[in-house]
């Protein structure tokens, strides 16, 4: 029985969703029209039923499709006007690893309007855990898949379809969503056809921690608890109000798409579930698709139980399969807690069991619980901070926590993992992942691993050089389970083993690294342009026609961009030869500078600049332009490897400056306005890729005053502690490690040894490296206000800011302090 006040408070909630309705209506009327789609989950296309965000690229291997609106701006909770820094907490005490666990909420991020769809999941998992077990939400029934449901859940539904097992994180692409349970009481099954019930949340009864979530089923009347293993969901369904009977829906043919299942099994027998699910239509299955295998008990087990297949409800069987529908119904007195534990595999069904009685059988579920809040309060302890605001260490917090939620452990218990062949191998050491936004993560959340978890960046590269080796499309732009997806642009791993490799990753294989990536890099062109690929053409003119690939301008950037980290890393191996020419290569770029409109433009085969008497720098392009996610300005930055060669074609240091100010000062992302926020952005865009290190130019091109500033407003404006409280996706922890870094008072140049500096949020903080190594920044008056970094110490040595770049080794090999003095503009 819903209580009034309840039912008031979901009836408003329906009207507000019913306005948003609207406001998303202009958005896509504005796409439409021409601004595209936006993202990191970035250019959305379709490999056969897959809509993606983060598959902008077009070429051999993509799969075409059509697009679809993407979900990225600028927008978070406005920052407060005046600066509450003093009555924050002790600026002199650091947090305890308890306060820091206090401060993530996983709700932050989980909503968010148009381009501003922050794409995350208030799923229950541990650091990087295969099952992240959370709710899969929806408007009675509705829940269009190209619109904020990417990782299955978005804030401002208002109920939900059930739990499942398996989400991406803030990625802009909807997939995964397996083996689903959902909760209902007596009366509500007949309402739903096998695999479509919903039930309303109560909103004010909805949390999450690091490991755990809840909710309250209204309708229903049952309190939903949620925590995880790596290999393992554990739920805990407990009827309130009243003695109704209580049924579980376990829905072995469940995705967040409604789409991409081949065939589905399930079989009941007592307390006892086993199933799979055949997967073939997502994002996850563009080269290879997958079998998912599930072990679950019940505890206690059901009074009565029977199944469902595509015919329909099954009430006198107990095993269901062969068809794309397979589920089982549970029936339970209303008068107590049930318990069910979920493990899950890709390789068979007896791992699943494995998985399942290693790490979830012999334990309760609160002793699941506090397991998982114990090894997110170590992994939440390799960083404090002193000072700073409330709201300050909720952002700081919930980033740091999403940082260690995506890629995803692919290994399972006993130490085998399916590979990208589809076999089935034993681990030499370490960890396995996949899901690896490559495009999007190795601008600042590798490099953050490469500082504080060098452990974790060395198993992931391990895992790319596997891939590449196991797999027949050599090494991969963005892998998801078993696949090759093909999505986004460029060679985004040439960066990961580059930096790597400079900053002393150990434990890896570089040369075998190398031998895949140079093949890749240098392929021979052959004769006929139009029959060369898109990297065959970058190879034989230096760069991308635009008459023969679409996104030229973008591609070349990128391309030029990721040959100077290939470069790097074949300097490195003495392979200098082609060290020199992938450097040579890498300053192509200038052949795309069109002086006479002072932009980057698409050339065509010929030679000549692509025709357009009606240039507009500010116009929004997606796949089929010559920009990828984005507008001439955005991509005119797009030159991290060689500000001094950018400042040259621009007309020097000053007037590259000037653009700059420009590009900041004409951006909305400090609009209040909510169309402003819904829609893609066509100066600096915090919610995508592209943008994300042009502020730190400022600071590279000795301008530290300006950068300081523009960083803050940053800090501020693009970063709240509310469902909105993001840009953009967050792409595998994509911005929320840009948060890490900034405020912290560094920022990585990818594909070098170098970090530049950024105007600390917090008087001090230590981020704890191992072997009893610290680096502590002490930041004296730091806060909203006090932004402008006059000065820097490294271990008492004064830093040059007119070239403000300080070496990987520097901060690493020992005990380092940075010391900011800082000042109120």
């Amino acid at each position: 029985m819903m209580r009034a006040n309840q039912q008031g408070r979901l009836k408003t909630m329906r009207r507000t969703h019913h306005i948003t309705s609207f406001m998303i209506f202009q958005a896509l009327l504005t796409l439409a029209l021409g601004c595209g789609d936006g993202g990191g989950g970035g250019a959305a296309t379709e490999g056969g039923d897959a809509a993606t965000m983060d598959a902008g690229s077009d070429s051999a291997e993509d799969a075409a499709g059509d697009t679809s609106p993407a979900m990225d701006s600028a927008t978070a909770d406005a920052a407060p006007d005046a600066d509450p820094g003093d009555t924050g907490p002790d600026p002199e005490a650091f947090n305890t690893p308890e306060e820091a666990f206090a401060a993530v909420d996983p709700l932050i991020g989980t909503g968010g309007e148009g381009y501003s769809y922050a794409a995350l999941t208030p799923a229950a998992q541990v650091p990087l855990g295969m099952v992240r077990v959370g709710p899969d939400s929806t408007d009675e029934g509705f829940h269009w898949e190209r619109l904020y449901h990417h990782s299955g859940y978005w804030y401002n539904d208002p109920d939900v379809r059930g739990f499942s097992h398996t989400h991406f994180v803030g990625t802009g692409v909807a997939d995964f969503g397996h083996h689903r349970v959902m909760a209902l009481r007596e009366g509500d099954l007949e309402r739903f056809e096998p695999g479509t019930a919903w039930a309303s949340k109560d909103p004010e009864r909805e949390r999450g921690e690091p490991g755990y979530y809840e909710t309250v089923l209204v309708e229903p009347e049952v309190e939903v608890e949620l925590t995880a293993t790596l290999h393992t969901g554990v739920h805990r369904y407990t009827p309130v109000g009243d003695e109704r009977p209580m049924f579980l829906l376990f829905d072995a043919g469940s995705s967040v798409r409604d789409s991409g299942v081949s065939e589905a099994a399930i079989a009941i027998d007592g307390g006892r579930i086993e199933g799979e699910v055949y997967y073939t239509g997502g994002y996850s299955t563009r080269s290879r698709p997958y079998r998912i295998y599930v072990a679950a008990t019940v505890d206690p087990p059901p009074e009565a139980s029977w199944v469902w297949d595509d015919a329909g409800y099954q009430p006198d069987a107990s095993e269901a399969g062969g068809g794309v529908k397979a589920g089982a119904v549970m029936r339970f007195a209303g008068d107590g807690p049930v318990v069910v534990k979920v493990g899950i595999s890709y390789i068979d069904q007896e791992q699943a069991w494995a998985n399942l009685d290693a790490e979830a059988t012999p334990y309760t579920f609160d002793e699941v619980r506090a397991q998982a809040a114990a090894v997110w309060t170590e992994q939440l302890s390799q960083v404090q901070v002193a000072g700073g605001t409330a709201r300050d260490r909720r952002v700081f917090f919930t980033a740091l926590y999403n940082a260690y939620r995506m890629p995803t452990r692919f290994d399972e218990v006993g130490g085998r993992y399916r590979g990208f062949d589809g076999e089935v191998h034993e681990l030499d050491g370490g960890a396995h992942y996949t899901d690896l936004s490559l495009w999007d993560t190795f601008r600042t959340l590798h490099p953050w691993y490469t500082l504080a978890s060098p452990e974790i960046q060395r198993d992931c590269l391990r895992s790319l050089l596997r891939m590449a080796q196991q797999g027949d499309r050599g090494m991969p732009r963005w892998p998801a389970a078993l696949s090759y997806t093909g999505g986004m642009i460029g060679r985004s791993a040439d960066v990961l083993f580059g930096e790597s490799a400079l900053k002393g990753i150990d434990g890896v294989d570089y040369e075998a690294a190398a031998d895949i990536m140079l093949a890749e890099a240098q392929p021979d062109p052959g004769d006929d342009p139009a029959q060369m690929d898109l990297l065959q053409a970058y190879a034989r003119f230096g760069y991308v026609p635009q008459d023969l690939h679409d996104q030229s301008v973008s591609e070349t950037l990128e391309h030029g961009y990721h040959d100077h980290a290939l470069a790097n890393l074949a300097a490195h191996l003495g392979r200098d030869a082609e060290a020199e020419a992938l450097r040579a290569r890498s300053r192509a770029y200038a052949m795309l500078f069109d002086a006479d409109v002072g932009f980057f433009r698409p050339r065509l085969a010929d030679g000549e600049f692509e025709a357009d008497d009606d240039f507009d720098p500010t116009l929004h392009f997606e796949r089929d332009g010559p920009f990828t996610e984005g507008s001439a300005w955005q991509w005119l930055f797009y030159v991290p490897h060689d500000p001094a060669g950018l400042a040259e074609l621009v007309g020097g240091r000053e007037a590259l400056l000037e653009r700059l100010e420009t590009f900041f000062e004409e951006s909305r992302f400090r609009s209040d306005e909510s169309l402003d926020r819904i829609l893609p952005d066509s100066y600096y865009w915090h919610g995508n890729q592209p943008s994300l290190h042009v502020v730190y130019l400022l600071g590279r091109l000795g301008d530290v005053a300006r950068m300081s500033h523009w960083a803050r407003e940053i800090q501020l404006e693009s970063y709240g502690d509310g469902p909105d409280g993001l840009a953009g996706n967050d792409d595998g922890g994509t911005l929320s490690s840009w948060f890490l870094f900034s405020a912290l008072g560094l920022f990585p140049v990818p594909g070098d040894a170098a970090y530049t500096i950024s105007p600390p949020l917090f008087p001090r903080a230590r981020l704890h490296l191992g072997d009893d190594r610290a680096l502590t920044i002490e930041a004296p008056g730091a806060s909203h206000a006090r932004r402008i970094v006059t000065g820097v110490e490294v271990n008492g040595a004064p830093l040059d800011l007119g070239a403000p770049l300080i070496d990987h080794a520097t901060l690493t090999e020992g005990d380092t302090t940075l010391q900011f003095t800082m000042e109120e503009e």
